[in-house]
């Protein structure tokens, strides 16, 4: 009790004591708010798709345990970001998008051939594939503009997240052979081509 009622005395040794507290609180940082161990988790393998990225994964945090950094770079997990629906409701999760056993395409303003690519994908490998469009007067718009800041593709560029809710491939932009693209990368994480 006399170490506790030391903590808040205007005393040399409390000041020494509130200090050797700080710095024992501080040490323990690594060990409960260490998030990037947590959420920098990132996938190499046939089970995402990385063949159409023109440069490198960027180097993790100077403190991977402790930082994390957003990416939609392919083995990925998706990046958070608040929208909204049209007339607005209640604020949904960009992660909340995804998953639910379905891939997710997420997609924005121009991004509409995207969609038709999707539709054909999952036909022709007989799986659900969710898709969103995320913008100005789309399915979703990103209200406080963190979407535009997390999702390093142009608005008519295409993320899809495998049902985990990891990317699995992108397109930094609209591409003439859209169907194509997304048939051969969704192919080839499932293994199919």
């Amino acid at each position: 009790m006399r170490q506790h009622a030391e903590l808040s005395a205007p005393t040399p040794e409390g000041r020494e004591r509130r200090r050797k507290l700080k710095e024992t609180v501080a040490y323990t940082t690594h060990e409960f708010g260490g998030i990037g161990i947590e959420m920098n988790q990132r996938y190499e393998s046939k089970a995402v798709y990385v063949a159409d990225e023109k440069d490198a994964r960027r180097p993790p945090p100077e403190d991977p345990v402790l930082q994390y950094q957003l990416s939609t770079y392919p083995g990925s997990r998706l990046p958070h970001a608040w929208i909204n629906t049209r007339k607005p409701g209640k604020p949904i999760s960009t992660i909340d998008l995804a998953g639910k056993g379905a891939f997710a395409v997420l997609t924005g303003i121009g991004g509409e051939k995207w969609k038709v690519a999707a539709e054909k994908t999952a036909s022709k490998y007989g799986v659900k594939m969710n898709v969103y469009s995320i913008g100005w007067m789309q399915d979703y718009e990103d209200v406080y503009g963190d979407w535009a800041d997390r999702r390093e593709i142009e608005e008519d560029g295409v993320i899809v997240c495998r049902p985990d809710r990891t990317v699995c491939w992108r397109s930094m932009e609209m591409r003439e052979d859209a169907e194509e693209a997304m048939e051969k990368s969704i192919g080839s994480v499932l293994h199919k081509c």
